[in-house]
């Protein structure tokens, strides 16, 4: 990520997306980071695939506020996090922000056999906001 796509970044936004962490990367290291960076977030998805134990390279981080996400995406950019999260790792904005949103898309993920539930009951759609069909 550039210094000016990291300028790009809404004052409204508060979520992140990383791309490409190291696949044996655990959830509390990620944690341990975030915490060490100064913390403020109010969720961490990070996805495990069903066949191992590991992460699938992404996490979804929503903070608390935007001035805190910024400084997140500027730490991560910048490369400060190298060695621990790779020289591969690439950050940018989430597409899902805020907590409500994010926590709605969470679990209707984790409740993936819900979907034919959706297409049977369309108005569930709009309780969970900005949620795409998965």
């Amino acid at each position: 990520m550039t210094a000016e796509e990291g300028s790009d970044f809404s004052d409204e936004r508060t979520a992140i997306m990383l791309r490409r962490l190291p696949p044996k990367l655990a959830t509390e290291k990620l944690l341990q980071v975030l915490d060490a960076i100064g913390g403020g977030y109010d969720f961490v998805y990070m996805p495990h695939g069903r066949q191992k134990n590991r992460n699938v390279a992404l996490a979804f981080v929503n903070f608390v506020d935007a001035t805190r996400a910024r400084s997140a995406l500027q730490y991560f950019a910048s490369g400060s996090h190298y060695p621990l999260l790779g020289h591969a790792l690439r950050v940018s904005q989430a597409d899902i922000q805020g907590l409500g949103p994010n926590l709605a898309f969470f679990v209707a993920r984790c409740l993936g056999w819900l979907c034919h539930v959706f297409a049977a009951f369309p108005y569930l759609t709009r309780f969970f906001g900005m949620l795409m069909p998965i």
